[in-house]
């Protein structure tokens, strides 16, 4: 079974006029188109077996090939529609004879030939009537069609000679087709055919036939060919390719090869050929035809002779950690491709060495590099060093991490005085203000704060509820307040804002509580007064009426000191 390919869309233009060399055959009797006995205008066949295929049907067919030769019989006599003494004579069908029965199987597809064929017939008083494996013509004409007794006398000649001219119309083209290219073409191919020329794949044939009109069939036929050609060249051109692996080359020649492109530039040069460089396996992996392999490695050892290096000092352990992360390297690398230039490094033994094709963009490049990789100090509190070593700071690094990944690093210095920002150059300032903003605003201070004498001891023994109520007041500062072990001290713990906001509470309270001196110069008051028994006597005093009897000298105002811990 033959398969045939061909568009939905509509028919295209064609030449009209025919070929002058035949490529079918169409013959009276024993010659191709044979005569049968059949009453003239009557054709035994359903009508739907005549209609023309809509565009984009297939009819299938049979494997066998038309080689028809069988007279069809004739229906019933018309004689009842002739005149009175006249008689029409019948009309014997006519069978198509195709050898290749390609050339029928093409009118039945295409639209555009159905069509013609169908006109054509029509001239010479016929209609086609295709079954599975033949092609038969019958008469159309009857007593009523002026001139019919003479039409039906050279009615077979007529026909015979319409279907000749017809048929001669349509080209065959045959390609002979490997089994090694076969399915490549026939992929390349199937969108080629229109309603005008038809592709037959004939496998067991090992055959591609072009089956259309003249014109169209030639030019299919040509496109065909040329494909073939072009699959023909390039299944011998893979007889001779090669895959070369060289392993030979180390890191820094791989890594400026790559960064060159010089697989595409491979590409460009020499068609067919492909690298592939492994960083990973440190491989360079050639393929394509021998020569041109050859050549292509040519050309690289070529490139790496021109390869000159320059060892950067001074580089801190930070810096060359950040050199090495994929984000950091790219944006380096970026940075060369701005200038117009390719370099890369490599770091061996705490050391940063850098290579490009000539001394000047080794020189830029060791610029570029010591400008894009910075480093920057930031003083910290001995609170600050207690937040840094906290679950907080470590989630909120994710953060900043994520926010630029592999593009900074921040480490402590030996004493633990300092952190180390370490940054590409687009973003050191940006991420210095965010951990200094961090730093401010979440490092916990620990401050004690003082009244004067007496309103301390007043708080202490009567009014220590007014400090929970401050610590509750300012509860979204996350502050805590409480009085010393001793009560001599009020202890504040919280960031600076809360600290601070602590700090205006403790005043405002400090005026709230009153405070009356009085003056005694009386030496023999001060010796009563200052008896043992009259110090118990006034404390007895101040706990009946809430209040606080005091012989001290009086401080004036609050009195604040940071400490590192309570």
């Amino acid at each position: 079974m033959c398969s045939l390919f061909w568009p939905q869309d509509q028919p295209e233009q064609r030449d009209s006029t025919p070929s002058a060399t035949p490529t079918s055959s169409v013959e009276s009797n024993d010659a191709g188109i044979s005569a049968s006995s059949r009453h003239a205008g009557t054709v035994e066949s359903s009508p739907t077996e005549r209609q023309a295929p809509e565009s984009g049907t297939l009819y299938t067919r049979g494997q066998q090939p038309l080689l028809l030769s069988e007279n069809q019989p004739g229906a019933s006599p018309l004689a009842q529609h002739q005149p009175p003494g006249s008689v029409l004579s019948p009309c014997k069908s006519i069978v198509v004879k195709e050898a290749e029965k390609l050339k029928l199987d093409f009118i039945r597809g295409s639209k555009t030939a159905w069509d013609e064929f169908v006109q054509k017939l029509s001239i010479v008083h016929a209609e086609p009537e295709f079954t599975d494996d033949s092609a038969i013509l019958h008469s159309t004409l009857n007593a009523e069609v002026q001139g019919a007794h003479k039409l039906a006398a050279t009615w077979t000649h007529d026909v015979q000679e319409a279907v000749t001219k017809y048929l001669r119309g349509i080209a065959i083209h045959k390609i002979t087709v490997t089994d090694d290219i076969w399915q490549t073409l026939e992929t390349s191919v199937k969108d080629a055919a229109s309603d005008s020329a038809f592709v037959h794949p004939l496998r067991e044939e090992k055959l591609f036939a072009v089956v259309g009109f003249s014109s169209n069939a030639t030019s299919l036929y040509e496109h065909i060919m040329e494909t073939l050609e072009s699959l023909k060249q390039e299944a011998e051109r893979k007889k001779d390719e090669i895959t070369e692996r060289n392993r030979k080359l180390n890191s820094a020649q791989l890594r400026i090869l790559a960064a060159m492109s010089f697989d595409v530039e491979v590409d460009k040069r020499y068609e067919g050929v492909k690298v592939d460089i492994d960083l990973g396996q440190r491989e360079i992996i050639f393929r394509g035809i021998r020569q041109d392999v050859n050549d292509a490695q040519v050309d690289m050892y070529e490139l790496l002779n021109q390869v000159k290096s320059k060892h950067i000092a001074n580089i801190s352990d930070s810096q060359r950690e950040l050199l090495v992360r994929i984000e950091t390297r790219s944006f380096v690398e970026d940075r060369f491709k701005s200038k117009g230039f390719v370099a890369i490094w490599e770091i061996s033994n705490q050391e940063v060495q850098v290579y490009a094709f000539n001394d000047k963009c080794v020189e830029d490049a060791a610029r570029i590099i010591r400008e894009s990789v910075q480093t920057h100090n930031i003083n910290l509190s001995r609170e600050s060093t207690e937040l840094i070593r906290s679950s907080d700071w470590q989630g909120w690094m994710k953060i900043l991490e994520d926010s630029h990944p592999g593009r900074f690093l921040i480490t402590l210095s030996q004493n633990d005085s300092q952190i180390v920002l370490t940054a590409t150059s687009d973003i050191i300032h940006e991420v210095k203000e965010r951990v200094e903003c961090y730093l401010e605003k979440n490092t916990v201070y620990r401050q004690t704060f003082r009244l004067s004498e007496s309103r301390q001891r007043f708080v202490k023994l009567f009014n220590e509820a007014s400090l929970q109520e401050i610590q509750e007041k300012l509860k979204p500062h996350k502050v805590a307040v409480s009085l010393s072990e001793t009560g001599t001290e009020i202890w504040v713990q919280g960031r600076k804002e809360g600290l601070q906001l602590v700090k205006n509470e403790l005043t405002k309270l400090e005026g709230t509580i009153q405070c009356k001196m009085e003056t005694i110069v009386d030496p023999a008051h001060i010796k009563f007064l200052t008896s043992e028994n009259s110090r118990q006597e006034l404390e007895k005093l101040g706990s009946r009426n809430h209040c606080i009897v005091s012989l001290d000298p009086e401080s004036s105002g609050l009195q604040v000191k940071t400490v590192f811990k309570f």
